[in-house]
């Protein structure tokens, strides 16, 4: 008898390129945090060969148009995935956001968008220790929320 894996209807199955790009996303937040009181969001991309890099708005990208620091991440990284040889992107930054508790948490935010457009919200909750982060429950937006509607 043969038995179909079932699962549970919040489980979200990531590619290798997201999975690697949230791993990447993760390890930079963790350097930045320590290196510095405030992390300046950044983002983050795959290329088809597994390797992932950071990068940042130029001073000329932040001058240019109206929107916030983050829809210009976003705008780029969309600019980016139009690229043969770039598979996903992720924009990341560290946000208060509430829990389905209604409770106030300090996480870190990895908005995610893919060669074929699925975009995804990752929040890890996350407590900053004297020399590692310590990350809670993630919970995952299958469809991006407003960067307004992040408090």
């Amino acid at each position: 008898m043969n038995k179909a894996k079932v699962l549970p209807p919040y489980y979200i199955k990531e590619s290798d390129s997201l999975s690697l790009l949230i791993k990447a996303s993760m390890d930079q937040f963790k350097k930045l945090a320590f290196e510095s009181e405030a992390v300046v969001p950044y983002a983050m991309l795959v290329d088809a060969n597994g390797k992932a890099y950071e990068f940042w708005l130029t001073t000329k990208e932040q001058n240019e148009d109206s929107g916030s620091y983050i829809e210009k991440l976003k705008k780029k990284a969309s600019l980016l995935l139009s690229r043969a040889t770039i598979t996903a992107c992720a924009i990341v930054y560290d946000a208060f956001v509430l829990d389905e508790e209604g409770i106030d948490k300090e996480a870190l935010v990895i908005y995610t968008i893919d060669k074929f457009g699925e975009q995804l919200q990752h929040h890890y909750p996350y407590v900053l220790g004297d020399k590692e982060i310590v990350y809670g429950e993630r919970w995952t937006y299958t469809k991006a929320i407003k960067i307004s509607e992040v408090r």
